[in-house]
């Protein structure tokens, strides 16, 4: 079909899709759930206050050893290597994270983590636990993606990457509007940067990013001054929440993904449950809301 083509060759294409059941098919996208997708050459944001890492795990668990779909997690946090193996195993195991990270392990427990590490020996997770800057990223997506096979790519707490960094002390601290519009159009050069990034490896990107806490389920307004911006460069945003507090103890709570913006689909509101012990968000279970 060219590039310029009449509304009667689109129609011939759509007759012909539907015929053969191909309207609906997402093979240009990563699909978690029949609620969540991911398509392959999109920047997707994840909003939330609390649970990003945990999030993010989830999300790579659920992919590379449930759907063998290889990802690349780029930690720009605190989190190190280490941290990020321990919340994996307790994830995939459903050992208390806790007991994990102190040793005090009974051995029933040992067994469990035992019999999952050969799944996990297997999967195809690429960890990276730098904080980065965007020609760094670029040379190491680029790795994972030419040399790993990676088919999505998600960069936990994006605010760290070095960028915008410098930035952010003067952005929390207000102190002009010059500096404000710096942090701005920091911001943007890298989204813009990382959304050619999705495009050229034709792959999903996802960026975790911290909001502020709200009262209620959260809305752009939490991205504060960068809310128009986001929303402007982005294909998808997601919020992550949930409802109530609760102690390390509790077994497990409800919690929604909340997509905002999606370019590719239908927002969505979806109740799962989050295991507390393990920090595992689930995907399966599909709740009524």
């Amino acid at each position: 079909m060219n590039a310029i083509c009449c509304i009667n060759e689109l129609l011939t294409q759509f007759i012909d899709d539907l015929s053969n059941r191909n309207v609906f098919n997402q093979t240009d996208s990563i699909t978690v759930n029949e609620k969540l997708a991911f398509r392959k050459d999109s920047l997707n944001i994840l909003g939330s206050h609390t649970g990003k890492t945990n999030f993010s795990l989830s999300l790579v668990r659920e992919l590379s050893i449930n759907k063998n779909v290889p990802v690349g997690l780029f930690t720009c946090g605190e989190n190190n290597k280490k941290q990020i193996v321990r919340r994996f195993i307790s994830q995939e195991a459903r050992v208390n994270y806790s007991k994990i990270a102190n040793g005090h392990l009974q051995q029933q427990e040992k067994q469990r983590i035992n019999d999952c590490m050969e799944t996990i020996y297997k999967c195809p997770f690429f960890v990276n636990d730098e904080v980065l800057s965007f020609n760094k990223l670029k040379e190491y997506i680029k790795t994972m993606v030419l040399e790993n096979n990676v088919q999505f790519i998600i960069v936990d707490d994006f605010y760290n990457l070095s960028d915008i960094l410098d930035y952010a002390f003067f952005w929390e601290c207000k102190t002009s509007y010059e500096t404000n519009d710096n942090y701005r159009n920091a911001v943007a050069k890298l989204l813009n940067s990382i959304n050619n990034l999705a495009e050229k490896f034709n792959i999903p990107i996802l960026l975790t990013m911290n909001i502020s806490r709200s009262f209620g389920e959260p809305t752009m307004r939490c991205f504060k001054e960068l809310s128009s911006l986001i929303k402007e460069k982005s294909d998808m945003i997601i919020f992550l929440y949930k409802e109530k507090d609760y102690l390390e103890e509790t077994a497990a709570v409800d919690y929604y993904i909340i997509i905002e913006k999606n370019n590719s689909g239908r927002k969505e509101r979806t109740r799962y449950i989050y295991e507390v012990p393990y920090l595992r968000y689930d995907f399966d279970s599909v709740l009524e809301n």
